[in-house]
């Protein structure tokens, strides 16, 4: 019984990989070389795409991180409100440059902008940020958290002429110059970053 069971199984078999084979020969009747390459690049492309990596998640990102993430946008925000406010002296609002600067860096801003105005000059093209690098991070939970970064910029395209438009930059100028900018937290707000304090290091060169 058992050997007529497995006869009966195998006969049925070759019939139905017969009927395969006939059917998959009626499919690739006429048009078997278009539909076989159509196939041949569907399973190669599939094969060959590479999975989509996954983004890195904020909280897989450390504090300090963070932290330049949010600083870095403020140095190139202040040094366009600092070109803004020197190219047009007479329209500039110096309430402007509270939206990217606090203590010490705001003083001196305003200071400049002042003597610029008085002077009667104004500026003609922009300063360019070559670089802006990390120098160092400082994540405190009890008080304020900053960003020190090493500036390179470049005035090569910047020129402050007079009333008359005559130019009153001295020939010997530099046209690379380095700064130390420090970003911070403002006091008293909902992680808002300011620049507190910019230092020209007038002996170094980038």
């Amino acid at each position: 019984m058992v050997r007529k069971n497995r006869a009966m199984l195998a006969a049925a078999s070759v019939g139905a990989s017969a009927v395969l084979v006939l059917a998959l020969a009626g499919c690739t009747v006429g048009d078997e070389p278009a539909d076989a390459a159509s196939m041949a690049t569907d399973v190669s492309t599939s094969a060959a795409a590479p999975e989509p990596s996954p983004s890195p998640s904020p909280e897989s990102k450390s504090p300090e991180d963070l932290a330049v993430e949010a600083a870095e946008p403020m140095v190139y925000e202040f040094y366009q409100i600092e070109d803004a406010a020197s190219q047009n002296p007479d329209t500039f609002r110096r309430e402007e440059f509270r939206k990217v600067a606090e203590g010490t860096a705001l003083a001196d801003t305003v200071r400049l902008f002042e003597a610029k105005k008085e002077r009667g000059v104004h500026q003609v093209g922009s300063t360019e940020l070559i670089s802006v690098d990390v120098d160092e991070v400082e994540i405190s939970y009890e008080a304020w958290d900053r960003v020190v970064f090493r500036v390179c910029y470049d005035v090569s395209g910047l020129d402050i002429v007079d009333e008359n438009g005559e130019s009153t930059v001295t020939q010997d100028r530099n046209e690379r110059g380095v700064s130390r900018v420090t970003v911070g937290t403002v006091a008293d707000s909902d992680g808002e970053w300011h620049v507190g304090t910019v230092e020209y290091l007038t002996e170094e060169t980038c």
